[in-house]
C-alpha cells in the first residue's frame, strides 16, 4: 500500500497548503542528502521544517530544545518517552523514518492523542543485504586484507566458508526473514529463534528452536534481528557468549543494546577465532573498546543507506506526515 501511496502523491500536482502554518522538526540526520522531493513535498503542503542542526542523534535534552515549539516530526533513532513527550505540548504526530518504535513511549502517546507512524517495508532489502555483507567481510577477514594491502604489506590471513554452516537467526520478522532467504544460496542449517513466529517455517529456512540455548550452542553465526525490550537489553552478555563456540560470528544490524560491549570485548580478546560484525550501538557515535580490536567490522548504522531505501523510507515518512495534517486539519 505505501508503494502505490508514494507513487499516486509524488505524481500529482501541487499540494494545497494547510490554513494555518505547521511547524516540525525533521531530526533524522541524514534526511533528503540524495533527493529534496520529501523536502519540496513538506514545502508544497505548507509545512515548515527545521533540519537537525547537528547531524547526529539528538539527546533527550536537545529534542526538547528543538520540538519546543513543533506541531510534528520525522524521526530519527532519538527516544520519545514520557518525559520528553511530557515536555512538548505542541507534538500531534511522530512520522518515523524507519521501521524500528522500540524508543517511543507509545502507552504515553495514547494518553497524549499524539500519531504514530513509522515505515516498516522500505528498509528490509537493504538491511538484509548489508548483513550478509557484513558476514562475508567478518568471514573473510576482507577489512584487515585491505588494510594491509593499502598499506604495502602483502599478508594472507585465513578465513572460512559461510557454505553449510550453522546460523541462528534471532528475531524472524521482515528482515530476519529476508536474511534466511539470501542465506538459503550457501547451504547454511538454520535455527531460529522467535516465540512470536507462530507461522510454520518452510523447510527452505530451516528448523524453528524452542530455547536460545540451542543457538547459543549449536550456531557457527549468530545474527540478531529483533527490537530493544526489557527482555532483549543485554541478550548477548558474558553468560550467553560463554556458552558459544570459540569460533563463532555474530551480526548485529539491529539494536546496539542488545549486546553488552564489555562482555563482548573480553570474549573477542579470549577467542581471537570469533568475529563480530555490528552496524548499531548504545552509544552513537560510537568509538569504544571494540574498535580496537582485529576480529571486529563496525560501520556507522548505515542499515538502510543505500539510494535506493533512503530516497523511499524520507519520501514516504513525509507522506505519512502530510496526510496527517491533511485529514486532521
Amino acid at each position: 500500500m505505501w508503494l502505490s501511496e508514494l507513487k499516486n502523491l509524488h505524481g500529482n500536482g501541487k499540494l494545497q497548503p494547510f490554513t494555518i502554518m505547521k511547524k516540525i522538526l525533521i531530526s533524522t540526520s541524514s534526511f533528503a542528502t540524495e533527493s529534496r522531493e520529501p523536502l519540496n513535498r513538506l514545502t508544497e503542503a505548507g509545512i515548515e521544517y527545521v533540519i537537525n542542526p547537528l547531524k547526529r542523534k539528538l539527546t533527550s535534552e536537545e529534542t526538547i530544545e528543538l520540538m519546543a515549539d513543533k506541531d510534528g516530526v520525522i524521526a530519527g533513532t532519538e527516544a520519545y518517552p514520557k518525559s520528553v513527550l511530557d515536555k512538548l505540548p505542541n507534538l500531534k504526530v511522530i512520522s518515523r523514518c524507519g521501521a524500528g518504535t522500540d524508543g517511543i513511549d507509545k502507552e504515553a502517546l495514547r494518553a497524549m492523542n499524539i500519531l504514530l507512524f513509522n515505515t516498516p517495508q522500505v528498509h528490509v532489502t537493504a538491511v538484509a543485504e548489508l548483513t550478509i555483507s557484513g558476514l562475508l567481510a567478518l568471514s573473510r577477514k576482507i577489512v584487515s586484507q585491505h588494510q594491509l594491502l593499502v598499506a604495502g604489506k602483502w599478508e594472507k590471513k585465513m578465513g572460512v566458508n559461510i557454505s553449510n554452516k550453522t546460523v541462528g537467526i534471532i528475531g524472524f520478522g521482515k528482515v530476519g526473514q529476508a536474511v534466511a532467504r539470501m542465506l538459503s544460496g550457501f547451504s547454511c542449517k538454520l535455527l531460529i529463534y522467535d516465540p512470536f513466529y507462530t507461522s510454520s517455517i518452510d523447510p527452505l529456512f530451516g528448523k524453528n528452536v524452542s530455547s536460545l540455548d540451542e543457538i547459543w550452542s549449536q550456531a557457527d553465526i549468530i545474527s540478531l534481528h529483533i527490537p530493544s525490550t526489557s527482555e532483549t537489553k543485554g541478550l548477548l552478555n558474558i553468560e550467553s557468549l560463554a556458552k558459544m563456540k570459540r569460533d563463532v560470528l555474530i551480526l548485529n544490524t539491529s539494536r546496539g543494546d542488545l549486546i553488552q560491549e564489555q562482555a563482548l570485548h573480553q570474549f573477542l580478546i579470549a577467542n581471537i577465532s570469533a568475529g563480530a560484525y555490528l552496524d548499531v550501538f548504545d552509544q552513537e557515535p560510537y568509538a569504544g573498546s571494540l574498535t580496537q580490536l582485529p576480529n571486529v567490522v563496525l560501520t556507522p548504522h548505515v542499515g538502510t543507506f543505500t539510494l535506493e531505501t533512503r530516497t523511499n523510507m524520507e519520501l514516504e515518512a513525509a507522506i505519512n506526515l502530510i496526510n496527517y495534517f491533511k485529514n486532521n486539519e
